[in-house]
């Protein structure tokens, strides 16, 4: 058993410095930003249920975006774990949040009420490698980080009064009259 979880555990770093390496083409898509909110959390609620995390949903259900769902799903996922694993168990909660913020800009935000990150590791938290975990490649925050670069966006550690909050700054490229 303890073969098998070291040989896993190897083989998900190897796909991770893959995947980070990889050059990332968006494939723009008119996307149900509720619609991909809710697959997060259907592909994750194992993750959720084990470790007795509590997930809430607020996106307005006609919120679309052109987003690459594909790439926007693979950073939320790498948020979503980073949060199972900050908070506390059991009583852990998420919110994971859909929003437009101004005409060409919707917004998906992952609070957690975990620890929160130390003010002297902001500055350094999405850069490939930096980890402060055990186990993991440091490499989920900048996958994130790249996602959203070839958006032509941004991820911001935002200050929470309890927790963590990460946001991801998304430019829409549907009309921005269309929500």
């Amino acid at each position: 058993m303890i073969a098998e979880n070291d040989s896993e555990a190897c083989y998900d770093m190897t796909q991770g410095f893959l995947d980070f390496g990889r050059s990332y083409r968006p494939e723009y898509a008119d996307t149900s930003l509720y619609a991909l909110l809710q697959r997060c959390v259907e592909r994750h609620r194992p993750d959720f249920e084990g470790h007795g995390v509590a997930v809430d949903v607020d996106c307005p259900p006609e919120l679309h975006a052109s987003v690459d769902p594909s790439l926007i799903g693979q950073a939320l996922s790498n948020l979503l774990l980073n949060a199972i694993d900050a908070v506390p168990e059991p009583g852990g909660r998420i919110a994971l949040r859909a929003y437009r913020e101004g005409p060409g800009l919707v917004c998906i935000a992952v609070h957690d009420n975990g620890p929160g990150v130390p003010a002297d590791k902001r500055g350094v938290i999405f850069k490939p490698y930096f980890t402060t975990k055990t186990k993991g490649s440091g490499l989920g925050l900048a996958m994130v980080a790249k996602i959203m670069m070839v958006h032509e966006g941004r991820v911001e550690l935002k200050e929470a009064g309890e927790g963590a909050e990460f946001v991801l700054h998304i430019p829409d490229r549907l009309s921005s009259d269309a929500d």
